[in-house]
């Protein structure tokens, strides 16, 4: 659709040269078609949609960035300057968690809702046939007019946007951390989901992830390799695959297992996009079948309140707040301040190595051999 759009820009612009000559009023006789002129007038609108909700979510922001610098202030009045550079920086990773949990659906839903209507709009009056403005146009057709030529400008250079968007996917880790998450998104599902997007990894990922585990788990007790139960980590998207493996997984091998999820987007972002996948009901029934015949749930899940993309799940398994950062200024030696890791670093974090050291007992004594047939 992309290359059609430029072939026939590109058409038009040499025919608009080519014509050379031009009526007394000065006007091209080349006019591009209708879709052209509503294509342009609904990027502008949409363009301009866009930017009130960044400046919204900007407001949103500053709002929740003040609301955590004062909850990390208030107790501790007589904290010194560094300490309060440090809260501010803690207050803004804060800030973004709550931003992303609380509001970025919300934000994006009505965006999309009021874009839809414009480009349908637009789409009716390109069907209707009739020219929105005359040869000459005046007014607010000529406002009108105007917008539409800037909007086709924009798209003009929208290939040159996504070349150097490319381009900072490799220089700037922030860009390639977010194109990373909506690749990953949009590349997890099924091909029958997004015919047009490149192949899933889920289709090979999950079967490979299983075939590892139920492989580990199904050895003979005399082979040295033979495990008496498997902790499974996922981190962000991982923890995505994880569940979804554990969905297909055999109930004999699955009471073998305790999950480890950590920056886990099963709620915020798959249950509230994806429902009838990782809704509420789907990740309570994960729960039962991680739940052992003693009652243990082996599931545990870490998060951070600084993490915008890892939060608590609590549907039964047990939740684990991670501290971040592990304090406001340096300590037992260390020169530099503690980093806040937000998204990343959570198997070095202590809670993390304190709940690994508790569940690795429990697996190896209190999860008996699989019985053959079963499951």
């Amino acid at each position: 659709m992309v290359a059609i759009a430029y072939c026939a820009g590109l058409l038009y612009w040499v025919s608009d040269r080519l014509d050379g000559g031009t009526d007394p009023s000065g006007t091209s006789r080349v006019v591009p078609p209708l879709t052209v002129f509503w294509a342009g007038l609904a990027c502008v609108l949409t363009l301009t949609v866009l930017l009130c909700a960044l400046l919204h979510a900007g407001v949103l922001f500053r709002a929740l960035r003040r609301s955590e610098y004062a909850a990390l202030t208030t107790p501790n009045p007589a904290l010194s300057a560094h300490d309060l550079r440090r809260c501010r920086d803690v207050s803004a990773f804060r800030a973004l968690h709550r931003l992303v949990g609380e509001h970025a659906v919300p934000l994006i839903g009505c965006y999309a809702t009021v874009a839809g209507a414009l480009v349908t709009l637009c789409c009716a009056a390109a069907l209707a046939g009739s020219h929105p403005t005359p040869e000459t146009p005046a007014g607010l057709q000529a406002v009108v007019h105007g917008i539409a030529t800037v909007g086709d400008s924009i798209l003009g250079w929208l290939p040159l946007v996504i070349a150097a968007l490319g381009m900072l996917v490799y220089r700037n880790d922030t860009v390639r951390r977010t194109v990373g998450v909506l690749w990953d998104v949009g590349t997890f599902w099924p091909r029958a989901a997004h015919p047009l997007a490149p192949p899933s990894y889920a289709e090979r990922a999950v079967p490979e992830l299983q075939t590892r585990v139920a492989g580990l788990l199904a050895l003979p007790p005399q082979d040295p390799r033979r495990m008496d139960g498997v902790i499974l980590a996922g981190h962000s998207q991982g923890a995505v695959i994880c569940a979804a493996m554990l969905f297909q997984l055999p109930r004999r091998w699955r009471r073998r297992v305790w999950f480890f999820s950590y920056g886990c987007q099963l709620t915020r972002l798959y249950g509230r996009v994806f429902p009838a996948y990782f809704g509420p009901d789907r990740l309570r029934a994960l729960a039962h079948a991680l739940t052992w015949p003693s009652g243990y749930v082996a599931w545990t899940n870490f998060w951070r309140d600084t993490d915008p993309l890892g939060w608590p799940v609590g549907v039964g398994e047990r939740d684990v707040p991670v501290v971040d950062p592990e304090g406001l200024h340096p300590s037992g030696g260390e020169v530099a301040d503690p980093p806040i890791r937000n998204h990343r670093g959570y198997p070095e974090a202590v809670e993390f190595v304190r709940e690994r050291a508790v569940v690795a007992p429990l697996l190896r004594r209190g999860v008996p051999s699989p019985r053959q047939g079963v499951g």
